[in-house]
């Protein structure tokens, strides 16, 4: 999250498109979810392992998380609050999880742009925009070219791999992918075609 929200006051006009996994994170730390659904974030969805990155490790209790983020983190709230659900360019529509097939982009469900799979995923029709997205992880764990969508999870959670599509004056131009390969920091460089046009070790050296 810190990184995000760095990158956006580096690159201002950025927007961030709000995920499932956000908005859970979102709502737990504002006590918004009920007992049943903040038991299902903190074992189903990462929330534990949310909680122990923020606090070194620790599990504090909610009540003592929702105060530590209130205090040292707020901005990041902040920028929660300020997410939005989808992008739209002319050629373009960018969500975290799809869209509701047959319904027009401004009449999506919020719920569908953050949570849909099953209708989305497997069909291929017409869409009102190519819509790229992430939540579903592709089935070859690196980022795919379908004929009305472009689909960017690569499953970094299990893969150690996370994919971004790289957009210039509204057409997709490529894709880069990194990840660590034998302890290395690898980043991966594709053309809009998913051939790969360089892979570079980074360097990481410690003062």
């Amino acid at each position: 999250m810190e990184i995000v929200n760095q990158t956006m006051l580096l690159h201002p006009g950025s927007k961030f498109v709000l995920g499932n996994h956000d908005e859970r994170f979102w709502h737990a730390v504002s006590g918004i979810l009920r007992p049943d659904e903040q038991a299902a974030w903190l074992e189903d969805f990462g929330g534990w392992q949310t909680v122990e990155a923020y606090c070194g490790g620790q599990r504090p209790s909610m009540q003592e998380f929702a105060a530590l983020i209130q205090e040292f983190y707020d901005h990041h709230v902040e920028m929660l609050q300020a997410a939005v659900d989808k992008v739209e360019t002319t050629n373009f529509c960018f969500v975290h999880a799809g869209v509701r097939p047959g319904i027009k982009l401004a009449d999506q469900n919020p719920y569908d742009l953050r949570w849909i799979r099953d209708g989305f995923i497997g069909f291929s029709g017409e869409l009102e925009k190519t819509v790229v997205h992430g939540h579903t992880i592709t089935d070859s764990e690196l980022p795919e070219v379908h004929g009305n969508r472009i689909a960017i999870d690569t499953g970094s959670y299990r893969t150690g791999r996370i994919s971004s599509a790289v957009f210039v004056d509204d057409e997709l131009t490529g894709f880069i992918c990194a990840e660590k390969i034998n302890g290395n920091p690898v980043i991966h460089r594709f053309d809009a075609r998913m051939e790969e046009q360089n892979r570079n070790v980074a360097k990481v050296t410690a003062d």
